[in-house]
């Protein structure tokens, strides 16, 4: 993207975000629950601006799914979003050191080696701009695709938007910044369309193209499918679900074994909120291999 600012951030060790998590790097933390199982890791890459009390929910829903797995958190704001690549491919560099681990650990620790097991959850576009610059920089440093199990998108991918974007970056201000920082985002968003302009590729476009990409990521086929599940709802204000839709489509002509989980009524990123039931449900079949059950649920 453009040089509008740089993503040069200190590590606050007096009060951690997230207690029980170590802060290796920008907005990056990793939690390592005793006696871990060698290889298995979730990797929790949340929306921009998202604050921790939310992020906890996710969590410690994957504690309670997966108990003995690692797992990365990494964070998304408008400083990291808006950096030039060049930036966030390395405030990116601790987080592909513990999927590098996590991927040796499990080629290492038993005496057959074994796949690692490795979920991929992300949330709206800021999340997904997080997945893709550390599948990118894993595909270029280890030079193999990431290895998972499954890949869950919640609220995202979604295309360039001017006033649906407008309003996600403006809302994951803090209160008192929105009014001022609603003429930043402007001038932001107008230097992106003109980045586009000049003919860069659309950072949106190369989300959801990364995140199918099998040069970047390398799902367990089970049952002859890799599996990926979308999270959504018609009535999200920041991301059209049309764009969810589209996506999910592209994932079947791929050959994806898709699941779709549809809410009704739910805000951007709120559906566990809404119906923690059926959230949960779809974590556990991605988890346990069961997921991607290739229709649509939805209570609409």
């Amino acid at each position: 993207m453009t040089g509008l600012t740089t993503c040069l951030e200190t590590p606050n060790k007096k009060q951690p975000r997230f207690p029980g998590f170590e802060h290796i790097g920008i907005r990056t933390w990793l939690y390592t629950p005793e006696n871990a199982n060698a290889g298995e890791l979730v990797i929790i890459c949340s929306w921009l601006g998202a604050m921790p009390q939310y992020i906890t929910k996710y969590i410690s829903l994957h504690q309670q799914i997966a108990p003995r797995a690692r797992i990365l958190l990494i964070e998304s704001n408008i400083r990291i979003l808006a950096s030039p690549y060049i930036y966030q491919r390395a405030a990116i560099q601790p987080a592909v050191e513990v999927v590098r681990d996590s991927m040796l650990l499990a080629a290492t620790a038993f005496k057959n080696p074994v796949p690692p097991k490795i979920l991929l959850h992300t949330f709206s576009n800021g999340g997904a701009n997080s997945a893709t610059q550390l599948l990118l920089a894993l595909r270029k440093q280890v030079r193999e695709p990431l290895p998972l199990i499954g890949l869950m998108l919640d609220s995202s991918p979604a295309r360039v938007r001017y006033w649906r974007a407008h309003r996600a970056m403006v809302f994951s201000l803090s209160p008192t910044t929105r009014i001022p920082g609603t003429f930043v985002v402007h001038g932001m968003l107008a230097a992106l369309y003109a980045w586009i302009a000049m003919g860069n590729e659309d950072p949106a476009r190369l989300m959801r193209r990364t995140l199918l990409d099998d040069s970047a990521l390398q799902p367990d086929k089970r049952d002859g499918a890799a599996q990926v599940c979308y999270l959504y709802s018609e009535t999200d204000k920041m991301v059209h679900w049309q764009d969810v839709w589209d996506h999910a489509w592209n994932a079947r002509l791929k050959g994806w074994d898709v699941e779709e989980v549809m809410f009704e009524g739910t805000d951007h990123c709120a559906h566990l909120r809404q119906d923690e039931s059926r959230y949960r449900q779809a974590v556990e079949r991605m988890w346990n291999g069961d997921g991607g059950t290739g229709k649509v649920e939805s209570k609409l």
